[in-house]
């Protein structure tokens, strides 16, 4: 399903499975991140160490190392941090020139100087949820809350669940809460600005796509129904276009792929059709590119018979789709980050028919830059282990996308513990290029990776191959980690 300021409603990542029998899998919709959760951020892990280095007539200025923003008044340079007395409020800046009283007249040179090495990226354990499952939602509520809903259970391929979840950044600590009216896994999950959050379709327990729709309320801890969309649909995206609007747009019916698209008013709790994409999609990305205009892009998906290449805008001042630049590769169970510092979106990894499918389906890792103001793809590096069915989050200051497990399965259709994957990468969107992030303890794919500031972020649940009695089987799980930069 997306922290400075929310100018207007946001989605949230979803991994979920594909349609039943269809030999794919599902990929993240975008998900929005809320830089608000990161207002008063402290400087935290690092430590600024002032030490005379040199005096003269002439004093000096500090010289500290690779700048790195921190608290406002004070100013630490990347792996340093308020420390040796100094507090981040004192109004202190490591460049401005700022020494300690000398003993004697001359001015003493001041540098900053690391006081520990780096920590490296790291997965920690974070117990577990109360129900394994993959396919489910995980969305960071206004009260600082992650709520975590539906899902396949007890393996990926099992049928949908209607359980309910909290879990506690403060105390790292999972409770049961209120369960959906509906069970249902491939669903689309929103937040509204009245405290509750929007769950739209998906799939129920006995493999039937869904035009139900409930709200949870974060106060009272319980689901209920609202209307219904007008279309069934499951693996479709869902992200805000307006102060009362939200976009839901294409999806899987049971039967086809789907491009019509409708509107939620949270005010009237009414679903309202609005034009339809010019490609039928599902497994697809939706993100928000201009909230003035309520314009999103929708990029890749399945159409018909394979991953599609094809990319278009959604309008909401005209409640039209216009067909803009394609992708460079054809790609489905992707994941898409924008970058607001570039006007930009980064497109990452997904999969495809190999050979017009005559080989079977194969896992990229191509990724590729859509610009705003040309209205064309580019590619960036690339990753360096071909995933779909990851997550990808983008960290604080908007310069860096987290992307984590995910699978990796041979064309035929072969498949080992190993095609789950535990590997992280970030992309770097100053050098465009991917490097390694630490390890997952547990391989999976399936999950959600939901950001709870501090460039912190909780991964959660998932499915993962094992041998059970003897065969392989393809269990959900219950596990969570948090990652640590």
């Amino acid at each position: 399903m997306t922290h400075a300021i929310r100018l207007g409603p946001r989605a949230t990542s979803r991994p979920v499975d594909g349609p039943p029998g269809d030999g794919t899998v599902g990929s993240p919709a975008l998900h929005g991140h809320r830089l608000a959760r990161m207002s008063g951020l402290a400087v935290v892990g690092l430590t600024v160490a002032f030490a005379v280095v040199g005096c003269g007539p002439s004093g000096g200025t500090p010289s500290p190392e690779t700048s790195n923003s921190a608290t406002p008044g004070l100013s630490a340079s990347a792996g340093l941090s308020a420390s040796a007395g100094l507090s981040a409020s004192a109004g202190l800046s490591a460049s401005a020139g700022l020494s300690p009283t000398p003993a004697a007249t001359a001015t003493p040179v001041i540098t900053a100087v690391p006081s520990h090495t780096p920590t490296p990226l790291t997965f920690v354990p974070a117990g577990s949820m109360h129900f394994a499952r993959s396919g489910h939602i995980a969305i960071l509520m206004d009260n600082a809350l992650v709520l975590i809903a539906g899902g396949n259970a007890p393996s990926k391929d099992g049928p949908a669940i209607a359980s309910a979840e909290l879990y506690n950044p403060e105390t790292g600590t999972f409770t049961v809460t209120g369960s959906m009216k509906v069970a249902r896994s491939g669903h689309a999950a929103v937040q509204l600005p009245n405290h509750k959050i929007l769950i739209t379709g998906g799939t129920d327990a006995a493999g039937h796509a869904l035009a139900s729709a409930e709200l949870y309320d974060e106060d009272a801890g319980t689901f209920a129904l609202t209307s219904s969309m007008h279309v069934a649909r499951t693996h479709h995206t869902a992200v805000g276009v307006a102060q009362n609007s939200w976009l839901i747009a294409g999806g899987w019916n049971g039967s086809i792929a789907v491009a019509s698209a409708e509107l939620y008013n949270w005010v009237t709790g009414v679903f309202t059709l609005t034009g339809s994409m010019k490609q039928s999609r599902y497994n697809h990305t939706a993100t928000l590119i201009d909230p003035v205009k309520g314009r999103v892009l929708i990029a890749g998906g399945e159409g018909a018979t394979n991953a599609v290449s094809e990319a278009e805008i959604y309008d909401q001042t005209t409640g039209q789709f216009t067909v803009t630049g394609a992708m460079h590769e054809s790609r489905a169970n992707h994941t898409a980050t924008w970058l607001s510092t570039s006007k930009k979106v980064l497109i990452v990894g997904g999969g495809h028919a190999v050979n017009n499918n005559s080989i079977g389906w194969g896992q990229v890792a191509t990724a590729e830059l859509y610009d705003v103001a040309t209205g064309k793809f580019t590619l960036t590096g690339s990753m360096q282990q071909a995933r779909e069915k990851h997550t990808a989050t983008l960290l604080g200051y908007g310069q860096r996308v987290l992307i984590i497990g995910g699978h990796d399965w041979d064309p035929n259709g072969a498949m080992d513990p190993s095609s789950y994957l535990a590997s992280a990468e970030l992309y770097d969107l100053a050098t465009g290029h991917f490097t390694a992030a630490g390890t997952l303890k547990q391989g999976r794919d399936g999950h959600t990776a939901t950001f709870l500031g501090n460039n912190q972020l909780i991964v959660l649940g998932g499915g993962t191959e094992a041998i059970v009695n003897g065969s392989p089987a393809t269990p959900s799980i219950n596990s969570a980690e948090i990652w640590n930069d």
